[in-house]
């Protein structure tokens, strides 16, 4: 193992995860804080202090809906760079959404909002449709979705997702 710092979706060194939400990253859900520890690739101790984020070799979890590419850059130490799924840098003012990536060059880590189904970055009516006809109607979420779908972190979408979700939707 390489070393790096998030994971989920394999990189180039470590298969990374950033969980950008925890419906209580759109509104409220618990998550249990772990932070980074290889190079620079770690949490800022404001960050680490504000609660709102947990960093482990798995995942960051972000309290904190629609974040911007700033945003996602002021919580680190290191200089990071965020891409869309298609790998291209964002703009500091674009939204940050499910399946974007964040980057210091050596570690690379996947977004995940909570509650983010489409990859906008917003929890919303969408996603609320996509996670009911998921679970009426066996309509498949996979990968990184289904991680942000999973507002309660049980490894299934279930109605207490959908809740949360929903719910999260009108806080937005």
């Amino acid at each position: 193992y390489a070393g790096g710092v998030i994971g989920y979706m394999s990189s180039s060194k470590v298969n990374s995860c950033l969980v950008y939400g925890n419906i209580s990253i759109s509104a409220n859900s618990s998550v249990k804080a772990v932070y980074g520890y290889y190079s620079d690739f770690i949490l800022t101790e404001e960050a680490k202090a504000e609660g709102k984020y947990s960093l482990n070799t798995e995942e960051l979890v972000s309290g904190v809906s629609a974040m911007t590419a700033a945003d996602v850059n002021a919580i680190f130490v290191a200089e990071v760079t965020v891409k869309d799924a298609s790998g291209n840098a964002l703009a500091t003012d674009a939204v940050v959404g499910t399946g974007c990536t964040v980057t210091d060059g050596e570690y690379t880590a996947t977004v995940i909002v909570t509650g983010d189904v489409d990859g906008d970055g917003l929890v919303n009516t969408t996603d609320v449709a996509s996670v009911k006809a998921s679970i009426k109607e066996n309509a498949a979420i996979e990968g990184v979705f289904a991680k942000a779908a999973d507002t309660n972190k049980d490894s299934k979408i279930s109605s207490l997702d959908y809740i949360r979700i929903k719910l999260a939707s009108k806080l937005g």
